[in-house]
């Protein structure tokens, strides 16, 4: 997975970090994890030649070779620090020409300019960090900036996403990345057509009647449209085509809350994940991959971390995202293309436009945790605007439930994390076992529940056996699936006798609604009409419910028939319509309760 070590060839010699564009440094700055390099430009602080030349060699002292700053997002923080204190240099009488200028009072301007306590504390370690061995400095302000810093209030208590919250993160990303999982097939189809007729497209040429296969084939062979020589678009109004063959950055981020639901990673690690990696693929083996993060803030000698991401079997040949295997296998072959002709080995690929109207080609811009502002379709508050989703709280919630170490330690996970989790406070002694319980009984019903697909129905007349086997039953119980002899409500028991709800061998005695998330259910398409009606009358019934009732009894049905719909590729009222007045009256009685026995 990683590069041997080895000697640079005769002649190399270190980049040169910094450099000066009309009279003003600009500082590069090359990540140790080889992503991208970025340019610092000091004419942005605004301060006179000498002192801004001084703080630019500084910076690149803690960011280069033997610096403590090896991160992109390590590397910003420092420049956000310096600007502040830039800043509070402007406000004051007269603007410092050098280091010998600065006085005790600049710091001070430096707190009163400051958002919190915090953020002075931060600009303050970074001056150190940046004038570590600068000549000239007064002693005055020296000794100002190596004083104890004040005391900083400790962090309110975070919470943690609550069950409800993170189910509706992750239904939403479930929906875009879907979408984005045929938008980009189907176009990858076209090209690949085109290309078997046609031959690789000439660059630059372009295509006859602009025929869109054409263009699609040139993106996928060339990265990107035909241009002009003054790089605008040969074809006006073809830039679209870029974001149908290529994830886009709302797909991206999707991949992203997916990911860090299914594992409880920090979104920065998560971002500097590659398609780097050793795969178990053989026929016999559970679909497994190795791979390697990164967390920075574990210092220089342990932030490297080998990660394993599991899958389960599945002979269905759909997009497992219910598990981190899935979701990464997704992100390779989704930003397989951008990969190929940038030369990147960076996991989340997507094509993003550039400012100013004009199509940008394709390219991979690595996303900082700053940066990474999550808004999904799907996830909003209760006027309809998209709400943001908070990777921290995920991770919490994440913690809450799993109650083990996620690159910490145990101890920093209860006392950090943990403790400062207004939603675990009250029952952190009972957590443990409650939630491994949990666990074990979502990864049963994740893994039990199978949808047939009418495909599967078709092939279940011609060879029932093989589709038995698939979905892990006996051939005449499938055959009592598909005639709606085991129908329930809204799905159909394989075994009435042997439900997690009841004593073995004895008769289910659990509400109907449990069905949907049983381990001895299934579901094809002849349920979709009543599984649709019951989804509406949930939806329905939500106003006249309490918040907490409903995420008791209701949300956990109402999401996995939300799941259902999306899987079947079924529109809700288009299917409810289909219902027959005997669905309408079972499902009635379903949600009033007379089928719950009593």
């Amino acid at each position: 997975m990683a590069q041997r070590a080895a000697l640079p060839e005769p002649g190399y010699g270190p980049p040169e970090t910094v450099r000066f564009e009309d009279g003003a440094p600009v500082v590069r700055f090359f990540p140790e994890h080889g992503s991208e390099f970025s340019d610092f430009r000091f004419v942005r602080l605004g301060l006179p030649e000498l002192i801004t030349i001084d703080l630019a060699l500084g910076f690149a002292r803690a960011t280069g070779p033997g610096g403590t700053r090896r991160t992109a997002q390590s590397a910003q923080a420092l420049f956000s620090s310096l600007k502040v204190f830039a800043n509070a240099l402007m406000t004051g009488p007269s603007v410092p020409e050098s280091l010998g200028e600065l006085a005790p009072s600049a710091l001070h301007r430096a707190r009163l300019a400051s958002t919190s306590g915090r953020a002075y504390v931060s600009v303050v370690h970074s001056l150190r960090l940046v004038l570590r061995g600068s000549q000239g400095l007064p002693s005055g302000f020296r000794d100002a900036l190596y004083a104890p810093n004040p005391a900083v209030i400790a962090a309110g208590k975070v919470e943690a996403y609550g069950d409800g919250e993170v189910a509706a993160v992750r239904r939403a990303a479930r929906k875009v990345v879907r979408k984005a999982a045929l938008r980009i097939r189907a176009a990858r189809s076209e090209a690949e057509e085109f290309l078997a007729r046609h031959g690789t497209p000439e660059l630059n040429r372009v295509p006859d009647a602009n025929e869109k296969r054409a263009l699609l084939a040139h993106i996928f062979e060339h990265g990107d449209l035909p241009r002009l020589e003054d790089g605008n678009l040969a074809v006006p109004r073809s830039g679209a085509l870029l974001a149908e063959l290529n994830p886009t950055r709302e797909d991206a981020h999707a991949l992203v809350a997916l990911l860090i639901c299914l594992t409880g990673l920090n979104l920065s690690t998560v971002l500097g994940l590659t398609a780097d990696h050793l795969a178990a693929s053989a026929a016999a083996e559970t679909p497994a991959v190795l791979l390697r993060g990164v967390k920075a803030r574990r210092g220089p000698q342990h932030s490297e971390m080998d990660l394993a991401f599991i899958g389960k079997s599945s002979g269905s040949g759909a997009d497992d995202l219910s598990t981190a295997h899935g979701v990464y296998q997704l992100a390779l072959e989704l930003g397989e293309d951008l990969r190929r002709h940038t030369g990147d080995d960076g996991l989340f690929m997507f094509y993003a436009k550039a400012s100013g109207g004009r199509a940008a080609t394709m390219r991979y811009r690595r996303m900082s945790a700053q940066a990474c502002r999550i808004l999904l379709p799907g996830f909003e508050d209760q006027s309809g605007e998209r709400r943001r989703v908070d990777t921290g709280r995920i991770r919490r919630w994440y913690l809450d439930r799993h109650q083990r170490p996620v690159a910490q330690s145990a101890q920093t996970l209860a006392s950090v994390y943990l403790a400062r989790d207004a939603s675990t406070l009250d029952s952190y002694q009972g957590v443990v076992e409650e939630a491994l319980e949990g666990e074990v009984d979502r990864i049963r019903i994740e893994n039990a529940r199978r949808v047939l697909t009418e495909a599967d129905r078709t092939e279940a007349l011609h060879d029932p056996e093989a589709v038995a086997r698939r979905f892990g039953l006996t051939t005449e119980t499938l055959r009592g699936l598909l005639a709606g002899d085991l129908d329930t409500v809204a799905g159909a028991c394989m075994d009435n006798t042997n439900s997690p709800h009841s004593p073995t061998g004895t008769p289910c005695k659990a509400s109907f609604l449990l069905c949907l998330g049983c381990p001895c259910s299934r579901s094809e398409p002849r349920h979709i009409p009543v599984q649709a009606l019951t989804l509406i009358g949930l939806r329905e019934l939500r106003p006249g419910l309490d918040e907490h009732e409903w995420e008791r009894k209701y949300a956990p049905a109402a999401a996995q028939l939300e799941d259902l719909m999306d899987l079947q590729k079924a529109v809700a009222e288009d299917q409810a319509a289909q219902a027959t007045e005997e669905d309408a009256r079972l499902v009635r009685a379903l949600l009033d309760g007379d089928l719950d026995l009593r």
